[in-house]
């Protein structure tokens, strides 16, 4: 079967160059999108550039598009795709959470797909870790940490101004989402181009999080540990390697060498093009948005509203109070 005609649209320049290198590696790289699209096109050995996306899809018509624009012209941009028939990958949020919804009804009356996803829910050790803990190998998750750290993320449009950018809350809370299952509140402390967080689970899981989005050259990275009720620990470092064990008893490794690795493999790049092709080649491929793009997208915004009211705040857009002297709990203070 041939590979899917997938294209680009938005900056390279701001994207991730293993994402465009996963686009080579998994796709036919048949269209890409954005300011002077000539050069990018031969950079990254696109078949066609355009500057204008109504011209690109009426001309090209490809399989899949990857949009990597800033929050503020997501949506618009992903309903013109969809109108033309076209399936979505999204490697961020895909809107505000409140349009989740629609955009989902939307792909569905089009007969078409939204993945909206981090690229890091795709890495083999994250996923070696879920399926560590779904098979009970590590008991009961209490505790978790996972720290992020960027160099020089960019920041794509005016309206991403909180603390971090959006699109580092989205993939923190992605990471949370697939391990975890959901998110019941989250407190946030803002720093400069950081954000320190405790999130509490819906069961009932401690995880505390460091957001870099300026961090050290070294630092890079994403890191994570979660430890279980028995003492089992499962520990990812910036490389990807897994560890889990408990004391000097090993339940299972993740080793790849950074001289034969693939950084795309690695950090899930390809794996997710890879889902987003499934997506595209099956007949009974769920049309809508599946996963759980919109409740992450909810916790992503609840994690920038706390750095701003200093309070805890619940993805559903209320702050956490503590419960009136009388006994009774006092009324929510609705966020927005």
């Amino acid at each position: 079967m041939n590979p899917p005609r997938i294209a680009f649209v938005g900056r390279p320049d701001l994207a991730s160059p293993l994402l465009l290198r996963a686009i080579e590696q998994t796709a036919t790289f048949e269209a890409l999108c954005c300011p002077d699209a000539e050069e990018a096109a031969r950079r990254y050995h696109a078949r066609w550039s355009f500057d204008d996306l109504d011209a690109m899809l009426r001309e090209t018509q490809p399989d899949g598009i990857v949009l990597s624009v800033g929050p503020a012209r997501r949506p618009a941009l992903i309903k013109t795709c969809l109108s033309a028939g076209i399936s979505v990958l999204v490697p961020d949020a895909p809107g505000p959470a409140n349009g989740c919804t629609r955009l989902s009804s939307i792909a569905k009356l089009c007969g078409r797909t939204i993945l909206a996803a981090s690229p890091a829910r795709f890495a083999p050790a994250i996923l070696l870790a879920r399926r560590l803990i779904d098979s009970g190998r590590i008991s009961q998750p209490l505790l978790g940490s996972i720290h992020i750290t960027r160099r020089g993320q960019a920041r794509e449009d005016e309206t991403d101004r909180g603390c971090i950018p959006l699109g580092l809350a989205f993939e923190a809370m992605d990471l949370i989402h697939h391990l975890f299952d959901g998110v019941d509140s989250i407190s946030c402390m803002p720093q400069e181009d950081a954000a320190v967080a405790t999130v509490r689970t819906a069961g009932d899981v401690a995880i505390s999080l460091l957001l870099q989005a300026n961090g050290a050259a070294d630092a890079e990275g994403t890191t994570l540990e979660v430890r279980g009720r028995d003492g089992t620990r499962i520990t990812i470092d910036t490389d990807g390697r897994l560890i889990c064990g408990n004391g000097s008893r090993l339940h299972a490794t993740h080793r790849p060498t950074r001289i034969a690795a693939d950084p795309c493999v690695e950090f899930g790049y390809i794996g997710m093009l890879e889902e987003f092709g499934r997506c595209l080649k099956t007949a009974r491929s769920p049309h809508g948005m599946p996963g759980p793009a919109a409740a992450v997208t909810a916790s992503a915004e609840a994690l920038l509203a706390s750095a701003v009211k200093g309070r805890a705040v619940s993805p559903g857009g209320k702050v956490r109070t503590k419960p009136a002297r009388s006994g009774k709990k006092a009324a929510p203070v609705e966020l927005f």
